[in-house]
This record gives structure tokens, C-alpha cells and sequence, in this order.
């Protein structure tokens, strides 16, 4: 968070004023609040069905595998909860509670386990599929993908493809600047070792 907790409340309770949900961004993707409700709220068969099998056991029965997922799925949800409730009836603490699991967690993660072992398998196969796209092409795919009015409407498959191919084009054009940053200096040095000659000596 850009200001300190304390001034975060003293602003929030005296003069009721209440910042914006702060959303982790990576340079080659936005994240926003709407992608975050996407996956949190999205509930694949798998997943159904193993939280009621999971409910359905004691407690003290579970393993702390078993115990973790349990907890996991019950602080998404919660966090899918308090993320709707912002513009209503949304208090200072339950801020704080969403900004640190924001912070906290990445949507790489949350994508993942939202996936099925056989969607894990084709979204591998078709991200490697298009990182063997020319610079263009590829640019020309995500920006389709990335288009405002389809974006969310992807299927959760296509969305974690997106992602992870945005990635790979951000560390492509990352690798460019890089290059040409070293070539630019490289240059530099040479024209400083060579000898600078005076019009009058000439």
C-alpha cells in the first residue's frame, strides 16, 4: 500500500474517505477486481465435489493436506464476499483483510488450481503452441484475446492461456530493450576509445 495502515484509517474513519482496492498488476497482464471475482467465483465439477466430500468428513479426520485445500477454498470465498461488498457496507478491517490477501496471493495460482489435471494438459500444449508464434503474430493473438469485450467472456481455459502468453511476450520484448540497451553502450564505448581529433590539428 502507497500510504502507511494508520493514515489509511485516519482518513477512512475521519473524513470517510476510502481508497480503492489495490489490485496486484504485472507489467504484462491487468489484473483487475472483475478478473480476481472471475476466478474466485468460478467452481469447476472437481472442486465441488471435493469440498462436499471434504465437508462431509470431521473435522479432526481430515489430513493437514485434506485441512489446507479446506481452508484455502474457505478464504477464497470469503475474500470473493468482501470483494462485492466494497462499495456497500465495507469497513476499514475488512479492507485490510482483502488488500494483504491481494498482496498476498497471485491470480496464477488461483487459475491453477481452478483447472482440471486435463485442462492443465491442453492449456501446456497450446501455450506451447503459440510461444512458437513470430513476435508479431503472437502481439496480434493477444491483443484479439485481450480484447475489452471478449476478455472476460473467455472460457477459463483460454483466459489462463492469455496469461501465461502475455508473459512470455512481455520477457520476448523485455529481452529486446535489454539487448539493444547493451548494444547502444557497447557503441558508446567504442566511439570513447576512439581518438578525438581537432579541427585545427587536422
Amino acid at each position: 500500500m502507497e500510504f502507511g495502515t494508520g493514515l489509511i484509517k485516519e482518513l477512512w474513519e475521519e473524513e470517510g474517505i476510502k481508497p480503492a482496492l489495490e489490485i496486484k498488476t504485472g507489467m504484462e497482464f491487468r489484473i483487475t477486481v472483475a478478473v480476481w471475482l472471475k476466478w474466485l467465483d468460478y467452481e469447476p465439477k472437481f472442486e465441488k465435489e471435493l469440498m462436499q466430500a471434504l465437508s462431509s468428513k470431521n473435522t479432526s479426520t481430515l489430513s493437514l493436506e485434506e485441512l489446507q485445500i479446506l481452508i484455502k477454498y474457505q478464504e477464497r470465498t470469503r475474500i470473493s464476499q468482501l470483494i462485492k461488498k466494497y462499495e456497500t457496507d465495507f469497513d476499514f478491517d475488512e479492507y485490510i483483510e482483502t488488500i494483504t490477501y491481494l498482496e498476498k496471493n497471485t491470480i496464477e495460482e488461483l487459475m491453477f488450481d481452478k483447472l482440471s489435471q486435463e485442462e492443465k494438459e491442453y492449456a501446456k500444449l497450446e501455450i506451447e503452441r503459440l510461444s512458437q508464434l513470430p513476435d508479431k503474430e503472437l502481439e496480434k493473438k493477444i491483443e484479439e484475446m485481450k480484447n475489452e469485450e471478449c476478455t472476460l467472456s473467455l472460457s477459463m481455459i483460454d483466459f489462463y492461456v492469455l496469461y501465461e502468453i502475455s508473459k512470455i511476450e512481455f520477457n520476448r520484448y523485455m529481452s529486446k530493450l535489454h539487448a539493444a540497451i547493451r548494444h547502444r553502450i557497447a557503441n558508446d564505448k567504442m566511439l570513447s576509445r576512439e581518438p578525438q581529433f581537432h579541427p585545427l590539428m587536422q
